[in-house]
């Protein structure tokens, strides 16, 4: 199942590549063009993490990741460019960590979920029709009450009920008016 979601999840997983390349070419650009730009270019440590448009996705990336403690990032910006930048720097944090990486995380999760109930479905649509042929010995598409009744005791009939969450003792408490049951109806 785990192998199974992760590789389900790899179309997703290059689309919200995309998507976060993409945010961070924006606030990239516009960081090594503000520091590009300002009075101050000489200063170390604003071309240590901004002197160009590689080495601003890297501090961005790694400030949101946890690589770099982001605000040591912000320093040179508050203090070089812009006191401004305490606030712009910590929204752009903000909106990285909590928008882009928890819906991505919310999203896998999500696939990762539809992806095992998909597979228990699979399972019980298999695990009934074998069900359904090994109890149907007339092969006429019904099972009367005494094959149903000899089944119950069966590894199959037992992971049948244990996959819809019921216990076997509640089939044997079954009406019998209903003498027939039907496997085109399932």
């Amino acid at each position: 199942t785990l192998i199974a979601s992760i590789i389900s999840s790899f179309k997703l997983l290059g689309w919200t590549m995309v998507l976060f390349v993409m945010v961070l070419y924006v606030f990239g650009v516009c960081l090594t063009q503000l520091v590009n730009d300002s009075a101050n270019r000489s200063d170390t440590s604003l071309q240590r993490f901004y002197g160009d448009l590689g080495l601003s996705m890297s501090a961005l990336f790694q400030s949101i990741t946890g690589g770099l403690d982001w605000h040591e990032a912000q320093d040179p910006l508050v203090s070089h460019i812009s006191p401004l930048m305490a606030y712009i720097f910590p929204l752009y944090i903000t909106f990285g960590v909590l928008a882009l990486l928890n819906v991505v995380t919310g999203v896998f999760v999500e696939t990762s979920l539809l992806s095992a109930k998909n597979d228990k479905d699979y399972f019980m649509i298999n695990n009934v029709r074998e069900l359904f042929t090994r109890t149907d010995q007339s092969q006429e598409g019904v099972i009367t009450w005494e094959a149903f009744m000899d089944q119950l005791d069966t590894p199959l009939m037992k992971n049948y009920f244990k996959a819809l969450d019921l216990d076997l003792s509640e089939a044997r408490g079954l009406d019998r008016k209903s003498t027939r049951l039907n496997s085109s109806h399932l």
